[in-house]
């Protein structure tokens, strides 16, 4: 279902009607430019802003990408897990089984599948991931699906190196670093990792890699393969792996969303008449070209009564970018949609906020202060604004 508010908006809000929940109504009503859809349970409101403060930094950009032929994923792994909600699930090698070749726990093994959990070095903790493990072996394959936001951007880390003594008529093996949803978002294969050239584990030379990329996709795979042989007595190790979201400016958003179209990019623009500016679909994440999808309605605020003890509560939910840098939103309460307190004396927030599965949001609570069945509260209304 679509809705449609013909206003350039700078404010979304949600409100329940205490008087009268089970009624059912739908109104237009235009109050001091303030545009109001009603639907009983809850209203949208949109309201003109002129606010127009700066306040986005840090551009982030994705890698530019390598090469993505003669890529193959693991025909042979073990089942697949489901996606891990970030951070990714025993990126530190420190969860058991230890030294049990092709079981990593947390992370699908394929191809040769001679990859172990196992302490050869470490960067954190003392174990660490080795591929071709005991023997001589190549395209051995570590790999992990972990939820992601397509347009959202996000920092892929890890450590890298060689354990033991490589065969010096042969080269020191690589390691191929890939990430992949729709398409293939990352492929890099590192040719300068080291060795100490013995077995001591804390001589082992790690070296640090990071990379960006933007996902297309709900879901992507991180995937490591080793490449080289002359290893009878060397294993490329593996430690510390972490993706972190990494929110793009709105500048990167637009380019990303609009490239081309500054006519409609813009933080109070509404491409898609669905009453929710540009500047608040960045904010929330959601897709400021399709409307408000099916898939979307929780990305939206939304209003909740929620028990402690005897008392209940009016709750206020929605989404923001995690690591938010630009100008705090400012929640409001009003009884009637034409007067509203945004010095926020009136709500508190409830917990902390929650990270959600795509990696990039997280879902924020507040509640009124004054429980709704402690004296007379006819009906109040919330929204969230946002000022660039």
């Amino acid at each position: 279902m679509k809705i449609v508010l013909p206003l350039l908006v700078g404010a979304l809000g949600v409100g329940l009607n205490l008087s009268a929940l089970a009624q059912t109504r739908l109104a237009n009503e235009e109050q001091s430019s303030d545009t109001t859809l009603h639907s009983g349970r809850f209203s949208l409101t949109a309201n003109r802003h002129t606010s127009r403060k700066r306040a986005f930094t840090a551009a982030v950009r994705p890698l530019t990408q390598a090469s993505t032929s003669g890529v193959s994923f693991p025909a042979d792994a073990e089942a697949t897990p489901a996606p891990t909600t970030l951070p990714l699930n025993n990126g530190d090698f420190e969860t058991p089984p230890f030294t049990t070749l092709g079981t990593v726990a947390g992370w699908t093994t394929g191809g040769t599948g001679k990859v172990a959990d196992i302490d050869q070095g470490a960067t954190s903790g003392t174990h660490s991931a080795a591929l071709s493990a005991g023997g001589d072996y190549e395209g051995d394959i570590l790999s992990q699906r972990f939820f992601t936001t397509a347009g959202c951007s996000y920092k892929l880390e890890f450590d890298a190196a060689i354990y033991g003594e490589p065969d010096p008529s042969s080269a020191l093996q690589q390691l191929r670093t890939q990430v992949v949803g729709d398409s293939f978002l990352l492929d890099v294969t590192l040719t300068d990792l080291e060795s100490a050239h013995n077995f001591v584990q804390s001589a082992v030379p790690w070296k640090h890699y990071q990379f960006m990329f933007t996902a297309n996709s709900s879901v992507t795979t991180l995937q490591f393969t080793d490449i080289g042989l002359g290893n009878v007595f060397a294993d490329v190790v593996i430690d510390t792996v972490s993706v972190q979201p990494m929110p793009l400016s709105f500048a990167d958003w637009q380019a990303l969303h609009f490239p081309g179209e500054p006519g409609i990019s813009g933080w109070s623009a509404d491409p898609d008449l669905d009453g929710i500016p540009n500047g608040l679909e960045y904010f929330f994440q959601t897709d400021p070209r399709a409307g408000i999808p099916y898939s979307e309605r929780d990305f939206l605020p939304h209003v909740s009564i929620e028990s402690t003890g005897p008392s209940q509560y009016l709750t206020f939910s929605y989404r923001r970018l995690i690591n938010w840098t630009g100008n705090p939103e400012v929640i409001g309460v009003s009884n009637d949609l034409q007067t509203w307190d945004e010095t926020q004396s009136q709500i508190e927030q409830v917990g902390s906020p929650v990270p959600m599965a795509d990696g990039c949001t997280e879902l924020v609570k507040v509640r009124l202060k004054t429980p709704i069945n402690q004296g007379p509260i006819p009906r109040k209304f919330l929204r969230v604004k946002l000022t660039e």
